[in-house]
Formats: C-alpha cells, structure tokens, sequence
C-alpha cells in the first residue's frame, strides 16, 4: 500500500506542472481594465514588477529601450503611432505578454522570435512598411485577432493555417496575389478582409471557413469564385466590390443568411442579376 501511495505521488509531481503549463491565466480586454496603465517609461521600470499595462502610443519614439525585456509582468504594451522603424530583440522576452498593439509606426520587420510570445491573443502592426510575415507566426496557440493591414505584404505563409483561435484577420491593402491553401483550417475565423490586394483567385477550400460571418474581398482582380464559396453557411456580410467578375457559382442561392452583398464594378450580366434578386430576396444586394 505504500508503495502505492509512493508511486501515485511521483505521478502527480510529474503531472502537476504539464496541467498548470497547459492553459494560461488569458485576459479580456475587459479584464485588463483593472490594471493600472502606465504611461511614462521611467516610472514604469521603477514600479516593471506590477506593470501589467504599458502604453507608450503617441510618444514621437524613435526606438524602445532594450529593457522592455524586463517587464515580465506585462499583458499589454502599446506603441502605436510612433516613428519606430525597427523593435528591440528584447521585445519577444516579454512572454505573458497577450495584447500587442504597434499600428501606424514605420516598421520594416516582426520581431525575430515572435513565437516565444506563446500567449499572444491580439496582435496589431497595421500600417507599417512590412513585406512579409514569418512562418512561426504559426506557433501562436492562443491568438485571436491579426491586424496586418496596410503594409507591404506579398504572400502569407502556409503556417498562418495553424492559428486554430483565430476569430478576426485583416490583411487588407497589401500587395496579396494569392492565399494560401492553408487559410481553409481557420475553422474559428468570423472576420477576414483581403480587401485592397491583386488576388486573382480563391482556394478551392474556401467554403471550409464555416464560422465566416464577415468577409471582404473588393478591390481585388478576382475573375471567378470557387464553388465551395456557396457552402459559408453563416456568412451575413460578402463585399465583391471592384472586381472582374463574368459569373457567380449556381448554387450561390444557398447563401441564405447572407444580408448584405456588394457587386458593383464587376461584370455580370443582367440575366445573373435577376437570378440574384430572385433567389436571395431579403439580402441587400449592391450592383
């Protein structure tokens, strides 16, 4: 019997620190509310040990110090609307870091090792001056909302298909000539907007998106849709604004829950508008 007791005991040491690295303590936006949020640096480094909140938005900052990498407490830093055009390597050992904002700076490049920021949720580089993404964007298990909009990106790595908890993705005015087949394993995914881009075409596995509420794809120089397109079960909004469109699938009609569709500037004719008009009569349709 004791050794027994022994034998369960050696387990549940072993076990004890898988199950408490499994899961981290993840916050709301509205949870972070509570915290303090700092907004002068100096301050900030005499008191980093509680420092759960750091916003430096609208400092005229050229560069962040190297000590950023001591705030190990942090959940939130924001340094958005700055002249920064490159971050401190020391950014990625803030790694319970979850919200990271950086929109409307001049940044050329991700941070090297972003994937050791392992319970990221939100990340936002908006208008930025970067051309691409790095594959171990994938290994970020818990984000949820990517905001890559108005940079310079030309393609999309196939690892951005391993984001299971992505629910919201902009990538819109970029330089996209294609997705990846990948995006189809988004599975979680209710926004995505690729708007703004040269996409000439869409994956045959678009329609796996089935959470898709919102999607934007105008301004882009689409030609045809894949048929798989028709199967976005729960998708309400569908913007095809501004593109080279001849036909629509057959089987668009089954897009029933759909609300609102944005057609104008493409090339349909008046034949496939009145097919339109009839099969989805209470969705607001724009030729």
């Amino acid at each position: 019997m004791q050794n027994k007791s022994l034998i369960f005991a050696v387990l549940l040491g072993m076990l004890f620190p898988l199950l408490s690295q499994a899961q981290p303590n993840l916050k709301t936006k509205a949870q972070l509310q509570v915290f303090q949020r700092y907004t002068r640096y100096r301050l900030a480094e005499d008191e980093r040990n509680a420092v759960r909140r750091l916003d430096l938005s609208f400092h005229e900052l050229f560069e962040i110090p190297v000590t950023i990498g001591d705030f190990d407490n942090c959940l939130e830093l924001n340094f958005s609307v700055n002249k920064l055009s490159k971050l401190p390597p020391e950014l990625v050992d803030m790694e319970r870091l979850q919200y990271l904002i950086g929109m409307k700076n001049l940044i050329s490049a991700m941070p090297a090792g972003i994937d050791q920021l392992v319970d990221l949720q939100y990340l936002d580089f908006s208008h930025n001056l970067i051309p691409g993404v790095p594959k171990q964007i994938g290994n970020l298990a818990y984000l949820r909302v990517l905001f890559l909009n108005n940079n310079r990106i030309r393609a999309l790595p196939f690892e951005l298909g391993e984001l299971s908890t992505l629910e919201e993705l902009n990538v819109s005015v970029n330089r996209l000539e294609r997705l990846p087949s990948s995006l189809g394993q988004l599975t979680n995914l209710k926004n995505l907007d690729v708007s703004y881009n040269f996409l000439t075409e869409l994956p045959d596995n678009f329609g796996d998106l089935q959470n898709l509420e919102y999607l934007d794809l105008s301004r882009n120089q689409l030609t045809s849709l894949p048929d798989s397109i028709c199967y976005l079960e729960n998708l309400r909004y569908l913007n095809l604004r501004g593109n080279r469109l001849k036909t629509i699938p057959a089987k668009f009609a089954l897009l029933n829950n759909l609300a609102v569709l944005n057609l104008k500037g493409n090339k349909l004719t008046g034949k496939q508008k009145a097919f339109l008009k009839t099969r989805l009569p209470y969705c607001d349709i724009k030729f």
